[in-house]
């Protein structure tokens, strides 16, 4: 049996911050992708929709988001 989704809730000042960092041209490769993880996340994407669409392997998934 899968997992559920968890749940998350950003404020729009946090959803803000995260489209800045996932779109930003000095952010890190690494800060982009946990930006985009988590707002894709708040969004209610399960696990492996957000890693197909980052290209990302399921297992390093939970690594890099913190899940």
């Amino acid at each position: 049996m899968a997992r559920p989704i968890s749940v998350l809730e950003l404020t729009p000042e946090e959803k803000q911050a995260l489209q800045h960092m996932a779109r930003g041209k000095t952010t890190s490769q690494r800060d982009g992708l946990r930006a985009r993880v988590v707002l894709r996340r708040a969004e209610g994407a399960g696990e492996a929709e957000v890693a197909r669409a980052g290209g990302q392997y399921h297992d390093g998934l939970d690594l890099v988001a913190g899940f």
